[in-house]
C-alpha cells in the first residue's frame, strides 16, 4: 500500500498530499502549508525550489530556478503553496523520494512526506508450458497453464476460471520476478488434470493489484484428447485354415469408435502391415503363402491412447518341398552282422504335420521318421527313400545307399559231379564253373595236380593224362573271408590199369 509518512510537523508549517498514494497517469500534489511568506521544497535533501509569494495570477515567485517538469500555485494570504507533479510526467520515477517543505533559515523544522507510486497492472498473459498451445490435453492426464502479469506495484493477485468455475485452489503463487524498484511481475502456475466433461471449455486468469481494476487474460481452449474406447472388426470367424497360393483370408472391416482426435486403423500380422487409413482399414489376404501364418489384428491410435482389437488366427497349409535327412550321408558301406546304420532322421517342413514313411529292402517293422538297422545282413543292402505326406501333398529325400559287405559262405561247382573217370589222352573234364555269392566278388582259383596256369573260376581238363589224376578244389576269397569247394576227384583210365 502507499505510504504517506509524517517524520516531523511543526504548527507553523506542514506538509499534505492530495492522495495518500500517487498513480502514473494522475496529478498528484504536495502542499505546503505555512504561516511564513518564504519557504523551500525539498526532495532527498536537494532543494526543488524556493518559493518568496504568490502572483495575482495564482501562480508563485520564486528565488533562484524551478523544476520546470512541475506545476506551481501560491496564496500566500492563506499560507498554501501548491508543488503538482502533473500526470504526464513519469512519476514512476520518484517511487520512494522523500518531501519536505520549510522555511529557509530553519530546514530540519518541516515534515517528511515519503512518495509512494501506484502501478497498476495493464496486462495479464496466459501461456501452456512448455508452451505447445496447439496440443490438446490426454483424458486423466495433467497440463501446467502459466499466468503472468506486466510489471506493477504492488504485487497482484490472481484467480483462475475454468468456464465460470473458480478453481485457483488448484494453482500454486509463484515468487515475483523482474522486481525494480519495488515494481515486480506477478504469476501462477495451474496444474490441470484433463476430462471429457471439459472438453469445449475455457480456461483463463485473472489479476488485480492494489485499488486497480481487474485484468483478465485471453481464454485458452479445453480440448481433451480420448479415445479408442473399442476397436471391433466385421467378421464373426476368427480362425482361418486356408492352402498355401490358393487361399484368401476377407475381406475384414476394422472400425475404431470414440477416439479425438480421429483414430488412425491398420491391420498388423506376419509379414504384414496394412496401409494406414482414418477411422476404419480393410484386411484382404489373397494367395497366402506359409510364412503369413499366425495372429492379425486391427490396431487404432491417436495423440491420446491405442486399443487393438481381437486376433484373427490365420493357418496356411502347405504341402513338404524338401525332404531332409540327417546325417546327410548318402552312401553308407558296412560289414554283415558286425555293423549297424542309423539312426537316420527324417524331417520335413508341412503343415498339418506330414506323415514320415521310410521304403527300402526289409525295413523292420515299427520304422516311422527314424531309420534303425542293427546287424544289418545282406537282404537289406540296396535304395532307401523317406516319403514325407500330408493332406495336400508328398515329397520324397534323395536315395541312402546301403552297401553290405561279406565274403563267401559257400563255393559252388557247376556241373555238381563229384567224381569224374576218364580214360587217358582222349578223356577230357570240365568245363566246370566254380561260384561263390560274396560283396565285394571274390576271386576264384583251382587247386588240383598239374592245372595249367589260367584256372580262375573255371576248370576245363583236356586230353588228360594220368599225372593229372586226383582231387581238385575251387577257393574262393575277398578282403571279408574265404571258402573252398567239395573236392571233385578225377580217375585216370590206362588202356591196361586204372590209375587214381
Amino acid at each position: 500500500m502507499a505510504l504517506v509518512q509524517f517524520i516531523s510537523a511543526k504548527k507553523a508549517i506542514n506538509l499534505t498530499s492530495s492522495s495518500s498514494i500517487a498513480s502514473v497517469g494522475v496529478d498528484f500534489t504536495l502542499s505546503c502549508i505555512s504561516n511564513v511568506l518564504s519557504i523551500v521544497f525539498i526532495r532527498d535533501g536537494n532543494v526543488v525550489c524556493t518559493i518568496t509569494g504568490d502572483n495575482s495570477d495564482g501562480t508563485c515567485r520564486f528565488f533562484g530556478s524551478s523544476n520546470e517538469n512541475y506545476q506551481y500555485r501560491c496564496n500566500d494570504k492563506v499560507g498554501v503553496y501548491n508543488l503538482t507533479i502533473p500526470s504526464s510526467y513519469d512519476i514512476d520515477t520518484l517511487h520512494g523520494s522523500n518531501w519536505r517543505c520549510s522555511v529557509p533559515s530553519i530546514p530540519t523544522n518541516s515534515p517528511v512526506v515519503e512518495l509512494y507510486v501506484y502501478v497498476p497492472i495493464t496486462q495479464v498473459y496466459i501461456a501452456t508450458k512448455p508452451t505447445n498451445d496447439n496440443l490438446g490435453i490426454v483424458v486423466n492426464r495433467s497440463k501446467t497453464f502459466t499466468c503472468t502479469t506486466n510489471a506493477g506495484r504492488p504485487s497482484s493477485m490472481i484467480q483462475w476460471y475454468k468456464s465460470t468455475d473458480n478453481i485457483t485452489g488448484l494453482a500454486i503463487l509463484q515468487p515475483d520476478t523482474s522486481c525494480n524498484n519495488g515494481k515486480c511481475r506477478s504469476s501462477s502456475e495451474l496444474t490441470y488434470t484433463g476430462f471429457k466433461s471439459d472438453d469445449g471449455k475455457v480456461i483463463y486468469c485473472t489479476a488485480v493489484n492494489g485499488k486497480g481494476q481487474t485484468v483478465r487474460s485471453q481464454n485458452k481452449s479445453i480440448v481433451i484428447w480420448y479415445g479408442p474406447s473399442n476397436v471391433t472388426i466385421s467378421s464373426q470367424t476368427l480362425k482361418y485354415t486356408v492352402n498355401e497360393s490358393t487361399g484368401s483370408v476377407g475381406p475384414v472391416t476394422c472400425k475404431a469408435h470414440d477416439c479425438k482426435p480421429e483414430c488412425e486403423v491398420r491391420w498388423i500380422g506376419p509379414k504384414y502391415t496394412g496401409d494406414t487409413s482414418m477411422t476404419s482399414s480393410v484386411l484382404y489376404l489373397r494367395n497366402l503363402f506359409r510364412n503369413q501364418t499366425g495372429n492379425f489384428f486391427c490396431s487404432a491410435s491417436n495423440q491420446a491412447w491405442n486399443k487393438t482389437s481381437i486376433y484373427i488366427s490365420v493357418i496356411v497349409n502347405y504341402r513338404p518341398t524338401k525332404v531332409t535327412i540327417t546325417p546327410s550321408s548318402q552312401v553308407y558301406t558296412v560289414q554283415e552282422t558286425t555293423d549297424s546304420v542309423g539312426p537316420i532322421s527324417c524331417t520335413a517342413d508341412c503343415t498339418p504335420e506330414c506323415t514320415m514313411t521310410w521304403n527300402g529292402p526289409n525295413i523292420p517293422d515299427g520304422t516311422t521318421s527314424v531309420l534303425n538297422l542293427q546287424n544289418i545282413d545282406r537282404n537289406q543292402a540296396g535304395d532307401y527313400r523317406c516319403t514325407a505326406t500330408n493332406v495336400i501333398g508328398s515329397e520324397m529325400s534323395f536315395i541312402v545307399k546301403i552297401k553290405v559287405m561279406y565274403g563267401p559262405e559257400q563255393v559252388n561247382i557247376e556241373p555238381n559231379t563229384l567224381i569224374y573217370m576218364v580214360i587217358e589222352t582222349t578223356g577230357d573234364i570240365g568245363p566246370i564253373t566254380c561260384t561263390a555269392e560274396c560283396n565285394p566278388n571274390c576271386s576264384m582259383s583251382w587247386t588240383g595236380p598239374n592245372i595249367r596256369s589260367g584256372a580262375l573260376s573255371v576248370l576245363h581238363l583236356q586230353n588228360i593224362d594220368r599225372n593229372q589224376a586226383g582231387s581238385y578244389m575251387c577257393t574262393a576269397i575277398n578282403t571279408y573271408g574265404s571258402k573252398t569247394s567239395s573236392t571233385v576227384s578225377v580217375i585216370v583210365e590206362c588202356e591196361y590199369e586204372i590209375l587214381y
